[in-house]
């Protein structure tokens, strides 16, 4: 009755209604209720709360809903807490993610308890194999953290539970195995919080689980398109390529969800899996962009953020893929409407940015475009100005000419080149080979001369070796990447 509440015109009293039942309940039954039945409580009440903001009469910050949630939510946990001894990784998990959808983390209302569930579930991962979680709770338990935003206080929880999640993925039963939402919350969770697990092979051997289910006999073992978004989002985030031919399968699984009525991705879907094309610098093929731009051009404008634009056109532009005619529509789509909040058609700085530079990379335009692109691009908003240089950049750049210094190679420092920032560009010898151009920053992209090299240093170790010689420069690693229009 209550969820049947929460769906039609007053969500509010339901879960008023809904909240005095358990209390109700607490109190009558308090001594009998146990570990299984409070983490029920908090389940119920995510669920029905989620409901309610599906509805759109429900206002979750303007109704006393709100606060009685908190303080039903926190009565239950403070019965809960003596109990964590006992504590199973099914409650741990379906409390936490209880939490995370109902935004609200443990430790807020009982201190220490989010750590204390997590150090919970890490015995019992280590403990008697009977007891440890299942694919789908180890992978609910690390969403849910992410989730909250919340850092194990135990650093090597997240690895502990990751070399679990793996070990499942080779399980002889295939109903233990990790399913194709495991493996998306499992990734988005460690892109999520910036944890690269120790073992170099986990993200590797749950994308090849990813593929296997991708091409899984039953149908319904298939990732819909917010699983594939996830995972390559998180491995755009971690920069991590997938094996050889996992990226293709995964891009030509998302390709044919385009086509599938019911399962055609949304915006947000669509520009993620663009943006991690053009981070992770994969190979697409025409069809697949042709899918992912169209099927973004085709929604309409109320389905769409600015920024779903803006990363597709900075995306194509990156992986060489952006036409002209592409990039007038994606401007067209970001004019301000004759009638709109001017506040929503502001675009931000980052935006602009990429903007500027997906039109860079068209150079030199049609004579018969330039006009057209120049009116779009005017009313949009002006070529942002530089940044100062931060610290990190800075440091990077300083290391940076130390070792060019060592290797005894010219170079001039802190060039502007068409209004981007280069950490430095190498001088040729004889005075006609093109200059080769260091960055710093991956999502630079440079109006290059043909033939004009440009060098990414990003995040590991950058070890250089020119002329037989080897310099380290800093806690950076290269990569290289031959940018041209």
């Amino acid at each position: 009755m209550a969820l049947a509440g929460v769906r039609v015109h007053q969500p509010d009293q339901a879960l008023l209604g809904f909240y005095a039942s358990m209390e109700h309940l607490c109190s009558v039954a308090g001594p009998l209720l146990d570990h299984i039945s409070l983490s029920a409580i908090i389940t119920a009440t995510a669920q029905l709360w989620t409901s309610a903001q599906a509805n759109s009469s429900f206002k979750p910050n303007d109704n006393s809903a709100a606060f009685e949630l908190k303080r039903v939510y926190c009565s239950t946990l403070l019965q809960l807490k003596p109990m964590l001894p006992i504590v199973e990784a099914r409650q741990i998990s379906n409390i936490l993610w209880s939490s995370a959808k109902l935004g609200l983390n443990p430790d807020a209302f009982v201190p220490g308890m989010t750590d204390a569930l997590a150090a919970k579930l890490l015995q019992v991962t280590k403990g008697a194999a009977r007891r440890h979680p299942n694919a789908q709770e180890a992978a609910t338990f690390l969403w849910a953290l992410a989730t909250l935003g919340h850092e194990p206080a135990d650093k090597g929880l997240v690895d502990v539970v990751c070399k679990h999640s793996a070990g499942l993925i080779k399980h002889h039963d295939d109903s233990k195995q990790p399913n194709a939402q495991d493996c998306a919350n499992l990734l988005w969770a460690l892109a999520t919080l910036g944890h690269y697990p120790t073992d170099k092979g986990l993200v590797d051997a749950v994308c090849n689980h990813f593929v296997m289910l991708i091409r899984h006999h039953d149908a319904r073992q298939r990732p819909f398109s917010q699983g594939v978004s996830n995972v390559m989002w998180a491995l755009a985030e971690l920069n991590h390529a997938p094996p050889d031919g996992a990226a293709s399968a995964i891009l030509e699984w998302f390709t044919e969800l385009c086509k599938l009525t019911g399962q055609e991705p949304n915006a947000q879907e669509l520009s993620n899996i663009l943006l991690a094309c053009a981070v992770l610098r994969f190979k697409v093929k025409g069809h697949v962009r042709l899918a992912l731009v169209d099927g973004l051009l085709r929604l309409g404008r109320a389905s769409c953020h600015k920024q779903h634009y803006c990363n597709a056109a900075w995306s194509s532009a990156v992986l060489d893929m952006l036409s002209v005619d592409t990039f007038s529509l994606i401007l067209e789509r970001l004019q301000p409407l004759p009638v709109a909040d001017q506040a929503h058609d502001v675009l931000l700085r980052q935006d602009l940015s990429q903007l500027y530079q997906a039109l860079d990379s068209l150079q030199p335009l049609p004579s018969a475009a330039v006009q057209h692109l120049q009116e779009l691009m005017s009313s949009l908003g002006p070529r942002p100005l530089l940044l100062e240089r931060t610290a990190a950049e800075l440091s990077a750049s300083k290391h940076l000419c130390a070792a060019l210094g060592k290797l005894g190679l010219a170079f001039t420092t802190n060039v502007s080149l068409s209004g981007y920032r280069a950490a430095a560009v190498l001088q040729p010898h004889d005075g006609v080979t093109v200059p080769v151009v260091l960055v710093t920053k991956p999502f630079e992209r440079f109006r290059n001369k043909d033939g004009r090299c440009a060098f990414f240093l990003s995040s590991l170790f950058i070890i250089i070796a020119l002329h037989g010689q080897k310099v380290t420069l800093c806690p950076h690693s290269s990569d290289r990447h031959n940018i041209t229009p």
